[in-house]
C-alpha cells in the first residue's frame, strides 16, 4: 500500500492504464447490479440508485491501490472549489498550519459552528457526497450554524499524529476567533471520527503536542473554557483489526474492509504508551472517564448490533458511513439515520 513516491496520488503508466481498464467495466458492473435488483437476488436495499452507488464503491475500491484511490479523489479543496461553484455558494478558506485549511459550507457563521472532520482512511479527499449531505442536513436545522470542514494533511507526504495537531488547531481556531465551545459540535466519520476521538482523549489526557510550523513551539492542548455542545461519530475508526466475527461477516455487503491499512498509516508512527490515543477500542478501563467535562453530548452511529452502554439508531442492513450513500448521486437521502441527524 505504500507509495514509493512518497507524493499524494503520484501512479505510473500501468497504473493509469489498469484505471482505464477498471472504469470501461463499471457500465456492465451497473448493469448486472440493475438485474439482480430488480430480480431481488441481491441482499435487498432501500433503493436501486443507493445499490448502484454501493455496487460502483465496492467494485472500485476493492481493484485500485491506495495512490489510485488518491487519483481519482483528486484534492479536497479542488473538490470544495468545484462544489461551490456548483451551488453558487461563496468559497470561504482559512488557512490554518501547514497545509491545513477550514473550508465552510456557505456562509462562514460563528456563533454556532459544526466542525466537520472527514474520513478517508487519513489518505483520501474529500468526496461531493460528503459535501451534499452536510449542507442538506445544514438546510434541515433551519438556524443559523456554520459548518466548517477541516482539510487536513494526508497520507503519505504527511503521517500520524500531524492530523491531530491540526484537529486541535482547528478548534483552537474557532474559539480565538470568538466562538464559544458550548456553542461547537465536532463531527467525525471513519477516520474522522478517530480523529475526533483522538481530540477528546487528547483534552482528557493532554500530551505535550506542539505545532512545529511556529517559532517558539505552542502546546496546543490547553483546557477548554467550556465542554463542547456535542459530538457526532459516523462509523468511528476505533479498532485496526480487522479480524472480528462482524467484520468477517459483512465484507461481501460492507465497503471498509481494508487489511493493514490502520497500522500502517497510523498505528506503526504511534508509540505504544500512545495507543489510546489512536486505537480507542484498546484503550485502558476508564480512559473517557471524566468525558462530560468535555462534550455536552456525544452520538454514535455504528453498523449492526447495540454496544454496551450507548443508545444508538440501528441502521437495518447499514453499511460503513450508511448515511452519505443516499447522496451519491446527488439526492436527498431516505433513510431513517438522515431523519434521526436533522430531527
Amino acid at each position: 500500500m505504500a507509495n514509493p513516491h512518497g507524493k499524494y496520488a503520484s501512479i505510473s503508466l500501468y497504473e493509469h492504464i489498469h484505471l482505464i481498464f477498471i472504469f470501461l467495466q463499471l457500465p456492465l458492473v451497473i448493469l448486472w447490479t440493475i438485474l439482480l435488483f430488480l430480480l431481488r437476488i441481491r441482499r435487498p436495499a432501500r433503493s436501486i440508485r443507493r445499490d448502484t452507488s454501493l455496487t460502483i464503491i465496492r467494485f472500485i475500491k476493492y481493484r485500485v491501490s491506495l495512490p489510485q484511490r488518491q487519483y481519482i479523489s483528486g484534492t479536497s479543496t479542488n473538490t470544495y472549489t468545484k462544489w461551490c461553484k456548483k451551488h453558487a455558494l461563496p468559497e470561504m478558506i482559512e488557512e490554518l498550519i501547514g497545509d491545513a485549511k477550514i473550508m465552510w459550507i456557505g456562509p462562514k457563521r460563528t456563533k454556532r459552528v459544526v466542525l466537520f472532520f472527514p474520513g478517508g482512511g487519513y489518505f483520501a479527499a474529500l468526496p461531493i457526497f460528503m459535501l451534499d449531505f452536510w449542507r442538506y442536513v445544514q438546510l434541515k436545522l433551519e438556524l443559523e450554524v456554520g459548518f466548517a470542514v477541516l482539510n487536513y494533511s494526508l497520507y503519505p507526504e504527511a503521517t500520524y499524529p500531524t492530523q491531530l495537531h491540526q484537529a486541535c488547531t482547528a478548534l483552537d481556531h474557532l474559539i480565538s476567533t470568538g466562538t464559544h465551545p458550548s456553542n461547537i459540535h465536532i463531527i467525525g466519520d471513519s477516520a474522522g471520527g478517530n480523529l475526533v476521538l483522538g481530540l477528546l482523549s487528547i483534552l482528557l489526557h493532554p500530551l505535550p503536542l506542539t505545532d512545529s510550523s511556529e517559532s517558539p513551539p505552542r502546546i496546543i492542548n490547553s483546557p477548554l473554557p467550556a465542554p463542547l455542545a456535542g459530538v457526532y461519530l459516523m462509523s468511528p475508526w476505533v479498532n485496526f483489526t480487522n479480524t472480528a466475527p462482524s467484520l468477517v461477516e459483512n465484507t461481501p455487503h460492507d465497503i471498509s474492509n481494508s487489511p493493514g491499512l490502520g497500522e500502517h498509516v497510523i498505528g506503526c508512527y504511534t508509540p505504544s504508551s500512545q495507543r489510546a490515543y489512536v486505537e480507542p477500542l484498546k484503550a485502558p478501563s476508564g480512559w473517557f472517564d471524566g468525558l462530560n467535562g468535555v462534550v455536552d453530548r456525544l452520538l454514535i452511529h455504528l453498523e449492526g448490533k447495540k454496544t454496551r452502554g450507548y443508545e444508538f439508531v440501528l441502521q437495518e442492513g447499514g453499511v460503513h458511513d450508511d448515511p452519505y450513500f443516499d447522496f451519491f448521486f446527488g439526492t436527498p437521502g431516505e433513510g431513517e439515520v438522515v431523519y434521526s441527524v436533522h430531527s
